[in-house]
């Protein structure tokens, strides 16, 4: 397990609670809490004529194949929100768990306040498509385009069309994940773990 960062303050995140130890019933505000792991990955994104973000996601998931389409839940209060609306360009980026704090460090600050890039030490690359750069250190990333959104409760669902994607070297073997890449998944509470060595394949 990856323990904790100590960057451990209040800002961007929001923590789910499912409650304690104990079997039984769960509210349904905490049901979200239920669903876990989940893998956590930066987006990033820009206003057309503001510098790059950086936001944390465990809410995203493919949704289409032909075309290739990956969906993001924005909360409406991340200025991320406003910049996705207004440019429609981002880019979904799988991160390693050597760069948990960092990543913790995004979803925890607000990117109206500080340089996430600065603070964090994470390069930007650009991207071959869209505006918004890559982050060097995903082994990696989806370039996606604005191909639907839609308001759903407190967040709006991002639909993009894949118009590129990257790969670190190495990081996938016939269409595996390599045990090199270790994804970065969410446990609830500030507090992350990886993929494990042992494998099976079926």
């Amino acid at each position: 397990m990856v323990p904790p960062p100590t960057e451990n303050v209040g800002g961007e995140g929001k923590t789910e609670d499912a409650g304690g130890a104990a079997g039984g019933q769960v509210t349904p505000g905490g049901s979200l809490g239920l669903a876990l792991p989940r893998m956590t990955v930066l987006a990033t994104c820009q206003s057309p004529d503001g510098p790059p973000n950086l936001i944390t996601l465990s809410w995203h998931s493919p949704i289409s194949r032909r075309p290739p389409l990956y969906g993001m839940s924005i909360d409406f209060s991340r200025a991320s929100h406003d910049m996705l609306e207004a440019l429609g360009e981002w880019v979904i980026n799988f991160m390693d768990c050597k760069d948990v704090k960092s990543v913790h460090y995004c979803g925890t600050h607000s990117g109206r306040k500080v340089d996430k890039w600065e603070e964090t030490g994470l390069t930007p690359e650009p991207s071959g498509v869209v505006a918004p750069p890559r982050v060097r250190e995903a082994y990696a990333a989806l370039e996606c385009r604005l191909f639907h959104s839609v308001p759903l409760g407190d967040h709006t669902w991002f639909t993009g069309e894949v118009v590129a994607a990257w790969r670190r070297e190495g990081a996938f073997t016939d269409g595996i994940l390599a045990p090199s890449a270790r994804p970065l998944f969410y446990l609830g509470k500030n507090t992350y773990d990886t993929s494990g060595e042992e494998r099976e394949a079926f």
